[in-house]
């Protein structure tokens, strides 16, 4: 499956770099109208950005859709920022809504759980935001059901968001720009990322 999102990657870079200048053109043309909207079209999008997330829809996309619509610091912050904020809306609602129930009808499993995550509980939460691919609305899910406490969710999952929001927040930039070279950047720090994760995972198991 990583091997598989990987070639998706190289392809899309394949693809944009042998695109005619001229159809770049149109990109770079719609980011500029995006950036256009000013702080409402920013908020509005930043918004609908972490309800998708809250939802499951991949923060991979957009931090893509940030990068390619403000450059890369500000797509980034903003891939960053709308990542948090989506999974604090699952974790809250989760909290509130389905701990309790959770507790009454699956006790045994939920204290399993429990024991899972008391130790190194953040560094598990990064580990699991390292991942290229699922877990995120799973992982949002699951914290909220479990007594995980809410500043070291929300602390775990921005580093662990950081490298992903900035690799893909370059490449929608690198798009926009036409940029072949921030592109094959934007890869290589995705394999660097995913290695890293690789890493800590295999140290922390």
């Amino acid at each position: 499956m990583l091997v598989g999102f990987v070639l998706l990657l190289l392809s899309l870079v394949f693809v944009v770099a042998k695109t005619p200048a001229n159809y770049l053109q149109h990109a770079q043309y719609l980011g500029a109208y995006l950036q256009s909207a000013g702080v409402i079209g920013f908020t509005v999008m930043l918004l609908v950005a972490s309800l998708c997330i809250a939802v499951g829809l991949p923060r991979q996309l957009f931090a893509f859709v940030f990068g390619f619509a403000y450059g890369l610091p500000v797509g980034f912050l903003a891939a960053l920022l709308s990542a948090i904020v989506g999974c604090a809306f699952t974790y809250t609602a989760v909290r509130y809504v389905l701990s309790a129930r959770f507790q009454e009808r699956y006790p045994e499993a939920k204290a399993k759980l429990a024991a899972w995550v008391k130790e190194d509980v953040f560094l598990k939460i990064v580990i699991l935001r390292f991942q290229p691919l699922g877990t995120n609305l799973i992982s949002n899910v699951c914290a909220g059901l479990l007594p995980v406490p809410a500043i070291t969710f929300f602390a775990a999952s921005a580093v662990g968001f950081v490298p992903q929001s900035l690799v893909f927040s370059m490449l929608g930039s690198g798009v926009r720009l036409g940029s072949t070279t921030q592109m094959w950047i934007s890869l290589a720090l995705l394999l660097i990322s995913v290695l890293l994760a690789l890493v800590v995972y295999k140290r922390a198991v």
